[in-house]
């Protein structure tokens, strides 16, 4: 992944990069006045999903990075009707709604809510000079 590369270069050796991104599954949920109406749900989002971990991985597998903190946080994104919510989550390209979750939140008045789950995960860059992270006892040859 070039990007990681390019970061893990702009970084200075211990510098720090958070990433975080959506988690599936669970799948993001829409709740009315507390009531769940249903999940957002669009299965290709996993290929890419599964992409973009296994990059990270294979970052921290090389020595660029190390992972020193991870967790995992349910994120509420507010829409004041589900008009609002429709036109931030549905387009042609990806269907995130069954045709049956779509009339039910059209027939759904008032605000709603989407509760994401959310992966923050804190890396530390290694020296890349010496291809060690700084602190770590130097070897001796």
């Amino acid at each position: 992944m070039n990007v990681l590369r390019d970061t893990h270069r702009a970084l200075v050796p211990g510098g720090l990069l958070l990433d975080f991104h959506p988690i599936a599954p669970p799948w993001p949920r829409v709740l009315a006045r507390g009531e769940e109406l249903g999940e957002l749900r669009y299965e290709p989002f996993l290929d890419d999903l599964r992409a973009t971990e296994g990059g990270l991985r294979d970052m921290v597998s090389r020595g660029l990075f190390e992972c020193v903190a991870a967790r995992s946080h349910d994120i509420a994104t507010h829409f004041d009707d589900t008009q609002e919510l429709l036109d931030q989550w549905l387009d042609e390209e990806e269907e995130w709604a069954s045709p049956e979750f779509k009339q039910r939140l059209r027939s759904t008045a008032g605000p709603v809510d989407v509760v994401d789950r959310l992966v923050f995960n804190l890396y530390r860059a290694s020296d890349r000079r010496a291809g060690r992270t700084p602190g770590a006892p130097r070897r001796r040859s």
